[in-house]
């Protein structure tokens, strides 16, 4: 057997928005059946945190891979692609009081198990002090195979409408987002839609440096690849 190594095809493709109600991202690209999508998301508020709902899309089937609301909620989802499938990836956003503010990125890859959507290994990490300027995932327990795609989500926020842009993402991890939005003059948040490639088995974790001091919210999970049948034919003579 011999694991085909996950490659991002499309995207990202990301929006936002303020207050309760439903993100929708609009893709710009038609995904592929059996391709999966992947959604980083994060939402967060002043007084009161709003939480998601399950997502929707015609034609996929989603898995939540992984959710932290320690602070605020911040999660990544996986989505198998059927046939037809649509371009508008929505996701309610429900609960929350004073000035509200999400962020959610959407991207495709293929060469993901579809029959597995649950993840390998997961963790989760907070920092609830308000000064923090650099994040992290929180690390992996080992993964179970030689390729891997890992995928983190890391939500930063502050009520002082300072910037949340993150960069600088660590241990070779793509940062496929981290624009700071703003809501008003109180309320700034930034979602790290976080990504890699991975061909050996061990631990996982990233991180990123923000702007400005913030509270974060992070969660990461990483996703077994498809492991396609190897044929042998053996002749008589």
């Amino acid at each position: 057997m011999s694991y085909q190594t996950p490659t991002r095809v499309n995207g990202p493709a990301r929006n936002t928005l303020s207050g309760n109600g439903t993100l929708t991202i609009s893709l710009t690209w038609t995904p592929v059946q059996n391709d999966v999508l992947i959604l980083w998301a994060t939402c967060g508020a002043t007084n009161v945190n709003p939480t998601f709902g399950t997502p929707s899309c015609t034609n996929v089937t989603w898995t939540l891979l992984k959710s932290d609301a320690t602070v605020f909620q911040t999660a990544v989802w996986i989505g198998v692609i059927g046939a037809n499938a649509g371009t508008s990836v929505t996701v309610s956003v429900t609960g929350g009081t004073g000035t509200i503010g999400s962020v959610g990125d959407v991207a495709e890859f293929s060469w993901v198990a579809t029959s597995i959507t649950q993840p390998d290994k997961t963790a989760t990490n907070n920092n609830s002090s308000g000064t923090s300027t650099s994040t992290d995932s929180g690390t992996t327990s080992s993964t179970t195979t030689s390729i891997e795609l890992v995928v983190a989500t890391i939500g930063a926020a502050q009520t002082n409408g300072n910037s949340m842009a993150q960069s600088s993402p660590t241990n070779g991890f793509t940062l496929l987002d981290g624009a700071s939005y703003t809501q008003g003059t109180s309320f700034s948040i930034s979602c790290g839609a976080l990504y890699k490639i991975v061909t050996v088995e061990g631990t996982q974790d990233t991180g990123t440096a923000v702007a400005n001091g913030c509270y974060w919210d992070s969660v990461i999970a990483a996703l077994f690849t498809t492991q396609p049948l190897t044929y042998a034919c053996h002749w008589l003579w």
